[in-house]
Protein backbone atom coordinates (compact mmCIF):
# COMPACT_ATOMS: atom_id res chain seq x y z
CA UNK A 1 0.00 0.00 0.00
CA UNK A 2 1.32 3.44 -0.95
CA UNK A 3 0.65 6.86 0.52
CA UNK A 4 -0.46 8.21 -2.85
CA UNK A 5 -3.16 5.53 -3.04
CA UNK A 6 -4.68 6.86 0.20
CA UNK A 7 -4.56 10.37 -1.24
CA UNK A 8 -6.21 9.25 -4.48
CA UNK A 9 -8.88 7.33 -2.56
CA UNK A 10 -9.63 10.35 -0.37
CA UNK A 11 -9.88 12.67 -3.39
CA UNK A 12 -12.33 10.33 -5.15
CA UNK A 13 -14.51 10.39 -2.03
CA UNK A 14 -14.29 14.19 -1.90
CA UNK A 15 -15.10 14.68 -5.60
CA UNK A 16 -17.66 11.89 -5.81
CA UNK A 17 -16.32 10.86 -9.20
CA UNK A 18 -13.24 9.23 -10.72
CA UNK A 19 -13.32 11.75 -13.57
CA UNK A 20 -13.41 14.82 -11.32
CA UNK A 21 -10.80 13.32 -8.97
CA UNK A 22 -8.45 12.59 -11.88
CA UNK A 23 -8.77 16.20 -13.04
CA UNK A 24 -8.14 17.52 -9.53
CA UNK A 25 -5.07 15.29 -9.10
CA UNK A 26 -3.71 16.09 -12.58
CA UNK A 27 -3.87 12.38 -13.49
CA UNK A 28 -5.44 10.50 -16.34
CA UNK A 29 -8.54 8.51 -15.41
CA UNK A 30 -6.92 5.19 -16.48
CA UNK A 31 -3.92 5.86 -14.22
CA UNK A 32 -6.20 6.70 -11.28
CA UNK A 33 -8.40 3.64 -11.85
CA UNK A 34 -5.35 1.39 -12.00
CA UNK A 35 -4.11 2.63 -8.63
CA UNK A 36 -7.48 2.09 -6.94
CA UNK A 37 -7.79 -1.35 -8.51
CA UNK A 38 -4.33 -2.21 -7.20
CA UNK A 39 -5.29 -0.95 -3.72
CA UNK A 40 -8.53 -2.95 -3.66
CA UNK A 41 -6.65 -6.06 -4.77
CA UNK A 42 -4.10 -5.65 -1.99
CA UNK A 43 -6.80 -5.04 0.63
CA UNK A 44 -8.94 -7.87 -0.81
CA UNK A 45 -11.93 -5.55 -0.43
CA UNK A 46 -14.09 -3.42 -2.70
CA UNK A 47 -13.96 0.20 -1.54
CA UNK A 48 -16.48 1.75 -3.92
CA UNK A 49 -19.89 0.93 -5.35
CA UNK A 50 -19.76 2.34 -8.87
CA UNK A 51 -23.13 3.58 -10.06
CA UNK A 52 -24.12 5.03 -13.43
CA UNK A 53 -23.86 8.63 -12.21
CA UNK A 54 -22.16 8.49 -8.84
CA UNK A 55 -20.01 6.36 -6.60
CA UNK A 56 -20.56 5.49 -2.95
CA UNK A 57 -18.38 3.89 -0.32
CA UNK A 58 -18.80 0.31 0.75
CA UNK A 59 -18.78 -0.49 4.47
CA UNK A 60 -15.10 -1.42 4.19
CA UNK A 61 -14.52 1.77 2.21
CA UNK A 62 -15.84 3.87 5.08
CA UNK A 63 -13.53 2.07 7.52
CA UNK A 64 -10.56 2.62 5.18
CA UNK A 65 -11.42 6.32 4.83
CA UNK A 66 -11.32 6.80 8.60
CA UNK A 67 -7.94 5.11 8.94
CA UNK A 68 -6.38 6.78 5.89
CA UNK A 69 -7.40 10.27 7.07
CA UNK A 70 -5.71 9.63 10.41
CA UNK A 71 -2.55 8.28 8.75
CA UNK A 72 -2.28 11.20 6.30
CA UNK A 73 -2.75 13.73 9.09
CA UNK A 74 0.11 12.18 11.09
CA UNK A 75 2.39 12.06 8.04
CA UNK A 76 1.70 15.72 7.27
CA UNK A 77 2.58 16.66 10.83
CA UNK A 78 5.80 14.64 10.65
CA UNK A 79 6.85 16.16 7.32
CA UNK A 80 6.31 19.67 8.65
CA UNK A 81 8.62 18.95 11.58
CA UNK A 82 11.30 17.39 9.36
CA UNK A 83 11.32 20.15 6.72
CA UNK A 84 11.59 22.96 9.24
CA UNK A 85 15.33 22.32 9.58
CA UNK A 86 15.91 22.34 5.81
CA UNK A 87 14.46 25.76 5.00
CA UNK A 88 17.87 27.48 5.24
CA UNK A 89 19.37 25.50 2.32
CA UNK A 90 20.77 27.72 -0.44
CA UNK A 91 22.95 27.61 -3.53
CA UNK A 92 23.05 25.43 -6.63
CA UNK A 93 22.51 21.66 -6.66
CA UNK A 94 23.10 19.33 -9.61
CA UNK A 95 20.56 16.55 -10.32
CA UNK A 96 21.08 13.82 -12.92
CA UNK A 97 18.51 11.28 -14.15
CA UNK A 98 16.83 9.77 -17.19
CA UNK A 99 13.98 11.26 -19.19
CA UNK A 100 11.14 9.24 -17.68
CA UNK A 101 11.66 10.32 -14.09
CA UNK A 102 12.80 13.81 -15.13
CA UNK A 103 9.31 14.69 -16.38
CA UNK A 104 7.81 13.47 -13.10
CA UNK A 105 10.44 15.34 -11.07
CA UNK A 106 9.80 18.63 -12.81
CA UNK A 107 6.10 18.48 -12.09
CA UNK A 108 5.98 16.87 -8.63
CA UNK A 109 9.26 17.92 -7.01
CA UNK A 110 11.09 20.73 -8.82
CA UNK A 111 8.10 23.04 -9.26
CA UNK A 112 7.26 23.18 -5.51
CA UNK A 113 10.98 23.22 -4.72
CA UNK A 114 11.52 26.37 -6.78
CA UNK A 115 8.34 27.98 -5.46
CA UNK A 116 9.06 27.33 -1.79
CA UNK A 117 12.87 27.50 -1.59
CA UNK A 118 13.86 30.68 -3.46
CA UNK A 119 17.48 30.47 -2.27
CA UNK A 120 18.00 27.23 -4.22
CA UNK A 121 18.81 26.77 -7.91
CA UNK A 122 18.90 23.48 -9.78
CA UNK A 123 21.09 22.24 -12.63
CA UNK A 124 19.56 19.28 -14.48
CA UNK A 125 21.58 16.68 -16.34
CA UNK A 126 19.49 14.31 -18.47
CA UNK A 127 21.02 11.05 -19.64
CA UNK A 128 20.62 7.29 -19.78
CA UNK A 129 21.48 5.01 -16.85
CA UNK A 130 25.17 4.76 -17.78
CA UNK A 131 25.64 8.52 -18.05
CA UNK A 132 23.74 9.09 -14.80
CA UNK A 133 25.93 6.59 -12.93
CA UNK A 134 29.15 8.12 -14.31
CA UNK A 135 28.04 11.64 -13.34
CA UNK A 136 27.30 10.55 -9.78
CA UNK A 137 30.50 8.57 -9.28
CA UNK A 138 32.67 11.32 -10.75
CA UNK A 139 31.06 13.99 -8.56
CA UNK A 140 29.79 16.05 -11.52
CA UNK A 141 26.28 15.62 -10.08
CA UNK A 142 25.20 15.90 -6.44
CA UNK A 143 22.10 13.70 -6.49
CA UNK A 144 20.76 11.29 -9.10
CA UNK A 145 17.97 8.82 -9.75
CA UNK A 146 18.60 5.33 -11.10
CA UNK A 147 16.63 2.16 -11.67
CA UNK A 148 17.80 -0.68 -9.46
CA UNK A 149 19.79 -2.66 -8.89
CA UNK A 150 22.50 0.00 -8.60
CA UNK A 151 25.96 -1.55 -8.48
CA UNK A 152 28.49 0.96 -7.18
CA UNK A 153 30.71 0.99 -4.10
CA UNK A 154 30.99 4.77 -4.38
CA UNK A 155 27.31 5.58 -3.90
CA UNK A 156 24.71 5.56 -1.16
CA UNK A 157 21.45 4.24 -2.59
CA UNK A 158 17.95 4.69 -1.10
CA UNK A 159 14.58 3.58 -2.46
CA UNK A 160 12.66 6.58 -3.75
CA UNK A 161 9.74 5.56 -5.95
CA UNK A 162 7.96 2.47 -7.28
CA UNK A 163 7.06 2.91 -10.95
CA UNK A 164 4.78 0.69 -13.05
CA UNK A 165 5.59 0.13 -16.72
CA UNK A 166 2.47 -0.74 -18.73
CA UNK A 167 1.74 -1.72 -22.36
CA UNK A 168 -0.38 0.90 -24.11
CA UNK A 169 -1.80 1.84 -27.50
CA UNK A 170 -4.03 4.53 -28.95
CA UNK A 171 -7.50 4.53 -27.34
CA UNK A 172 -9.18 4.50 -30.78
CA UNK A 173 -7.48 1.26 -31.81
CA UNK A 174 -9.91 -1.66 -32.37
CA UNK A 175 -8.22 -3.63 -29.58
CA UNK A 176 -9.21 -0.89 -27.10
CA UNK A 177 -12.83 -1.94 -27.54
CA UNK A 178 -12.10 -5.51 -26.46
CA UNK A 179 -12.54 -6.59 -22.83
CA UNK A 180 -9.88 -9.28 -23.21
CA UNK A 181 -6.66 -9.00 -25.20
CA UNK A 182 -4.00 -11.67 -25.64
CA UNK A 183 -0.40 -11.46 -26.81
CA UNK A 184 -1.52 -13.19 -30.03
CA UNK A 185 -3.79 -10.23 -30.80
CA UNK A 186 -0.71 -7.99 -30.91
CA UNK A 187 1.45 -10.16 -33.16
CA UNK A 188 0.55 -8.15 -36.27
CA UNK A 189 0.66 -4.74 -34.57
CA UNK A 190 3.57 -2.31 -34.87
CA UNK A 191 5.80 -2.29 -31.79
CA UNK A 192 7.58 0.90 -30.71
CA UNK A 193 10.44 0.62 -28.23
CA UNK A 194 13.15 2.63 -26.50
CA UNK A 195 16.78 2.60 -27.65
CA UNK A 196 19.13 -0.16 -26.49
CA UNK A 197 20.62 1.84 -23.56
CA UNK A 198 17.22 2.67 -22.06
CA UNK A 199 16.62 1.43 -18.51
CA UNK A 200 12.98 0.63 -19.35
CA UNK A 201 14.01 -1.38 -22.40
CA UNK A 202 16.51 -3.42 -20.39
CA UNK A 203 13.86 -4.02 -17.72
CA UNK A 204 11.29 -5.28 -20.25
CA UNK A 205 13.84 -7.50 -22.01
CA UNK A 206 14.94 -8.98 -18.67
CA UNK A 207 11.31 -9.71 -17.70
CA UNK A 208 10.62 -11.45 -21.02
CA UNK A 209 13.71 -13.63 -20.63
CA UNK A 210 13.14 -14.46 -16.96
CA UNK A 211 9.42 -15.19 -17.17
CA UNK A 212 9.51 -16.91 -20.58
CA UNK A 213 6.78 -14.72 -22.04
CA UNK A 214 7.67 -15.71 -25.58
CA UNK A 215 9.48 -13.65 -28.16
CA UNK A 216 9.47 -9.89 -27.62
CA UNK A 217 8.24 -8.23 -30.83
CA UNK A 218 10.84 -6.65 -33.07
CA UNK A 219 10.39 -2.87 -32.92
CA UNK A 220 9.66 -0.92 -36.06
CA UNK A 221 11.00 2.20 -34.32
CA UNK A 222 13.55 2.75 -31.54
CA UNK A 223 13.15 6.13 -29.88
CA UNK A 224 15.40 8.15 -27.59
CA UNK A 225 12.91 9.92 -25.35
CA UNK A 226 9.70 9.27 -23.46
CA UNK A 227 8.12 12.27 -25.22
CA UNK A 228 8.80 10.70 -28.65
CA UNK A 229 7.40 7.33 -27.61
CA UNK A 230 4.34 8.91 -26.04
CA UNK A 231 3.66 10.98 -29.16
CA UNK A 232 4.07 7.97 -31.46
CA UNK A 233 1.53 5.97 -29.45
CA UNK A 234 -0.91 8.89 -29.30
CA UNK A 235 -0.65 9.17 -33.10
CA UNK A 236 -1.59 5.51 -33.45
CA UNK A 237 1.73 4.39 -34.92
CA UNK A 238 1.87 1.29 -32.74
CA UNK A 239 1.94 -0.03 -29.18
CA UNK A 240 4.70 0.29 -26.61
CA UNK A 241 5.55 0.44 -22.92
CA UNK A 242 5.23 3.59 -20.82
CA UNK A 243 5.67 4.54 -17.20
CA UNK A 244 2.28 4.85 -15.54
CA UNK A 245 3.06 8.50 -14.79
CA UNK A 246 3.10 9.30 -18.53
CA UNK A 247 -0.04 7.54 -19.71
CA UNK A 248 -2.51 10.04 -21.18
CA UNK A 249 -6.23 10.14 -21.90
CA UNK A 250 -5.44 9.32 -25.54
CA UNK A 251 -4.13 5.88 -24.57
CA UNK A 252 -5.56 2.49 -23.71
CA UNK A 253 -3.77 0.25 -21.20
CA UNK A 254 -3.56 -3.20 -22.77
CA UNK A 255 -5.10 -5.63 -20.24
CA UNK A 256 -2.37 -8.29 -20.24
CA UNK A 257 -1.35 -8.37 -16.58
CA UNK A 258 1.65 -10.64 -17.21
CA UNK A 259 3.17 -7.79 -19.23
CA UNK A 260 2.90 -5.28 -16.37
CA UNK A 261 6.24 -4.49 -14.78
CA UNK A 262 7.30 -2.64 -11.65
CA UNK A 263 10.67 -1.04 -11.10
CA UNK A 264 12.17 0.70 -8.12
CA UNK A 265 13.77 4.08 -8.68
CA UNK A 266 16.55 4.95 -6.24
CA UNK A 267 17.88 8.29 -5.10
CA UNK A 268 21.68 8.16 -5.11
CA UNK A 269 24.64 10.28 -3.97
CA UNK A 270 28.34 9.81 -3.27
CA UNK A 271 29.15 8.18 0.06
CA UNK A 272 31.54 10.99 1.00
CA UNK A 273 29.02 13.77 0.25
CA UNK A 274 29.08 16.75 2.61
CA UNK A 275 26.22 17.72 4.93
CA UNK A 276 24.86 20.25 2.45
CA UNK A 277 24.17 17.50 -0.10
CA UNK A 278 22.80 15.17 2.58
CA UNK A 279 20.32 17.85 3.58
CA UNK A 280 19.34 18.41 -0.07
CA UNK A 281 18.76 14.69 -0.51
CA UNK A 282 16.53 14.66 2.57
CA UNK A 283 14.60 17.65 1.24
CA UNK A 284 13.89 15.84 -2.05
CA UNK A 285 12.65 12.79 -0.16
CA UNK A 286 10.35 14.90 2.01
CA UNK A 287 8.99 16.70 -1.07
CA UNK A 288 8.30 13.34 -2.70
CA UNK A 289 6.15 12.33 0.25
CA UNK A 290 4.48 15.74 0.18
CA UNK A 291 3.62 15.35 -3.49
CA UNK A 292 2.03 11.99 -2.68
CA UNK A 293 -0.06 13.70 -0.01
CA UNK A 294 -1.25 16.17 -2.61
CA UNK A 295 -1.94 19.11 -0.33
CA UNK A 296 -0.46 21.62 -2.79
CA UNK A 297 2.10 23.05 -0.33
Amino acid sequence: MEIKQMVYFKEIVKQGSFVRAATSLALTQPALSLQISKLEKELKQKLFIRGAREITLTDKGRIFLEHSESILENINRCLGDMRSNLSVLSGNFRITTGGTILLWLMKQILKPLIQNYPNLSISLQEGDATKTLISLESGSADVGFLTGPVKSNKLTVREFLVDRILPVLNKNHPLAKMTKVSSKDLETENFIFYHSESAIRRLIEKKWKKETLGVLPKPIMELESVESLRSAIELGLGFGFLSEAHITEKMFVIPISSWYTERILYICRRKNADKRILDFEQLLISLKYQSNLGDGF
